[in-house]
């Protein structure tokens, strides 16, 4: 079972299996008076074209970051096509974590990739 529920503010849903206060979306406080908590045994969420559409899988960037860290970029693009995937068999809950992880491990590839092209620049240049 998946606990998913839907910000009350911009109607989004979202993974709550860890008692959220804040929607992770729209950055609103939540309280449990005001959640609209929905259990699903499949996992399977009923969304709108408007809220599909909004799930992005992050693979042209996931793509790009091959530039800057080659290892964390390959898991970014498997978290991204499996983003894809979900959407397209109608997983929208799964989608959701799966796109927010190809996004983080996305940005960790820039980020390392950042320091470790700056620090073999000073490396070169400090001789």
């Amino acid at each position: 079972m998946s606990d998913v529920a839907r910000c009350p503010k911009c109607s989004r849903y979202f993974d709550n299996s860890f008692a959220v206060s804040f929607c992770p979306k729209c950055g609103a406080s939540i309280d449990g008076t005001h959640l609209l908590n929905e259990t699903f045994a499949s996992s399977k969420v009923k969304a709108s074209a408007g809220e599909i559409a909004q799930i992005d899988s992050h693979l042209a960037l996931s793509l790009l970051s091959i530039i800057f860290c080659f290892p964390f970029s390959i898991v970014a693009i498997v978290f991204s096509i499996l983003t894809i995937n979900d959407k397209r068999r109608g997983n929208y809950s799964a989608a959701i974590s799966h796109s927010a992880l190809a996004k983080k491990i996305m940005i960790a590839s820039f980020i390392i990739g950042g320091i470790l092209f700056g620090l073999n620049f000073l490396g070169r240049f400090s001789r």
